[in-house]
């Protein structure tokens, strides 16, 4: 074979994969993922009603309400009053709220916030309260009394 035809020959072998390789490509790819922090809850409103046992017991039966939390990253779950007083015939301070999450003692609500619950990542979590409110002899004139409003913040520290 002459060195035109053997260089043909070459070519011939070489050709198809560089007319591959010319047609090939890479890209790269890249997504941003935002933090998701959702909190439903099922009761935006509870209704306490009072009885002579609940007073001699110092506090109202408790009202359930249930937190729902979905979120992509570590969360905490907090509590807190936005008002120092409840309005109504006399004075009841904030700390007449009471709350506990997943049995145990009862914690009275403050205007600073306080650590329901804590976790890892969920697609949906229900972390449940329970609300009480104290009662005083001494203090709780008869009447209506409207405590507005209980803070619930889910953040993702």
């Amino acid at each position: 074979m002459s060195a035109a035809g053997a260089l043909c020959a070459a070519l011939a072998l070489v050709w198809p994969v560089a007319v591959r390789a010319a047609g090939e490509d890479e890209s790269d790819m890249s997504l941003t993922v935002g933090g998701v922090a959702i909190l439903e809850l099922d009761r935006s409103e509870l209704d306490f009603d009072t009885t002579p046992e609940q007073f001699i017991a110092g506090m109202t039966a408790s009202e359930a309400t249930r937190c729902r939390v979905v979120t992509n990253s570590e969360w905490v779950l907090t509590i807190a009053g936005t008002a120092s007083k409840w309005a109504g015939p006399a004075d009841k301070p904030v700390e007449d709220v009471l709350w506990r999450s997943g049995g145990g003692d009862y914690t009275a609500l403050s205007m600073s916030p306080a650590e329901v619950a804590r976790g890892e990542p969920t697609a949906g979590l229900d972390v449940f309260l329970e609300l009480a409110v104290k009662l005083r002899f001494e203090q709780d004139e008869p009447g209506e009394y409207t405590y507005r409003s209980v803070h619930y913040e889910l953040t993702t520290p």
